[in-house]
Formats: C-alpha cells, structure tokens, sequence
C-alpha cells in the first residue's frame, strides 16, 4: 500500500462514519409503504433500450409497480422540485435533514407541490410508467452530499407503512363527509374502493380516510386513477381529469 491510499483510508473512514451518525434516529420508510421486488439495482448495467449493446450507470434503484401504487416519502423533509422530463416521466425531489436528498420518477399522478413539507411515510404520488420506460415502476434514488449512493443499504433500514397508514385517527368512530365525484372532459363509469357506484357526476358518502377510485370513459380516454382522502379539511368536490389515449 502506498503513501496515496494510506492518506485515502482516514477520509473514507470519517465519510462512513458521517453517513453512520446521518442516518441515526431518522424515521425512514419504504417509499412504495413496504418492499417490493427490485428489477434493477444500482451501478453499471446494460442499457435496456438498446439490446445490450451500450452500458450505463444507474444512479438509482428500479422498484416493480403496478400503475396507482401509493408512492410515500422515505423521510420527513420538504419538497424541492415537481415536475416532469422525456426521461424521468413525471417526478418529485425531496431535501431531507444531514444533506440527503430522495428523488421518485415515473410517476403517474403527484399529490405535492414545491416548497411543502411532508411527513416519512406521507402519501405523496402514484407509481406510473412516465417518461422513457418499458413498462411500470418506481426509480428511486438518494443523495448525500450531492453524490449518489446506493438506496438498497438505506432501505433495508426503513420501516413498512402501518395499514392504517401514516393518517392516524383518534375517532372511536367512523366519521362521514359526503363527496361529489365528477370528471371532464367526459362521464365515465366509476369503482370507488375496487366496486362500481355508477358514473360521473355522482354524490357519495365516504368514511374519513383513504379511499382508492377508477374512472373508465371507454376506449377513447385513458382509465383514471387516483387516490382520494377525506378528512375534515376536504372540500365538497372531487374531480378527474381524463387524458385522451395517444
């Protein structure tokens, strides 16, 4: 070992160790609310469209999906950037404390905005297939210092998000808020929580929480997806937008 590498060693001890300590007593949970089966890891690979023949690095992990997965925060921090490229597809980027940085591409539907602060484990897209893929999944990925870092370490870490979500409700007892359901440019035929209760506009009432709704316009518009949450701060009205197939 030469003079060069003996200096290198206490640098990368101190980097590991800073890492270690980042990482304490830091709530952390799987961003798609428990583990699912990763397609492709971090580092070098074969690029996927181009039959092998060129090599990348992937700065990232790729988590199977089905489209309108709920994707959560891996940690408390604030929103830094929304929005979308040919690439990425449609993404969120969020600053955390100790200098990391967790970004998810691909989404199909963002519930964040810039600048907001989010909760670990806070609701804050749908999975998709945006952007330049070959089929649905989550890329998520983690900075630290600016640098990429492998996520799966990180991960192994994090916690899986209760069943009843990271919404905690102090009722003893359902409570009900009564919604109205509409969608544009068309009505479509609508299944709230995996049942059908017929087509746009309609008025419901739902039980303060999570509930999962689909709108289906036929073979011109694509089938809507979404996440809808009522509490007491929900307004009257939900609406989906429905997007013409391509």
């Amino acid at each position: 070992m030469n003079g060069r590498h003996l200096l290198l060693l206490p640098g990368m001890l101190l980097f590991s160790i800073q890492v270690i300590f980042a990482q304490a007593d830091e709530t952390s949970y799987y961003p798609l609310g428990k583990w699912h089966t990763v397609t492709s890891k971090f580092g070098y690979r074969s690029n996927p469209f181009f039959n092998d023949r060129d090599s990348q690095f992937h700065k990232g992990i790729d988590i199977d999906t089905e489209v309108g997965d709920s994707v959560y925060a891996w940690r408390s921090g604030t929103i830094m950037f929304t929005g979308y490229s040919k690439l990425s597809g449609n993404m969120v980027n969020i600053q955390h404390k100790n200098a990391f940085i967790s970004k998810y591409h691909h989404l199909y539907k963002i519930f964040v905005k810039k600048g907001a602060s989010v909760k670990a484990g806070q609701l804050i897209a749908l999975a998709g297939k945006s952007g330049r893929v070959t089929g649905s999944h989550l890329h998520f990925s983690i900075l630290h210092n600016g640098k990429h870092v492998d996520p799966l370490p990180f991960l192994k870490k994090s916690q899986k998000i209760p069943r009843t979500g990271i919404h905690p409700s102090t009722q003893k007892r359902a409570i009900y808020k009564r919604v109205a359901i509409r969608s544009f440019p068309v009505a479509g035929d609508i299944f709230l929580d995996g049942k059908a209760i017929g087509r746009t506009p309609t008025e419901v009432q739902l039980s303060y929480g999570e509930h999962f709704v689909e709108i289906d316009s036929g073979n011109s518009y694509e089938r809507f997806i979404g996440r809808l949450w009522v509490d007491q701060n929900f307004d009257h009205l939900y609406v989906a937008e429905l997007q013409n197939k391509k």
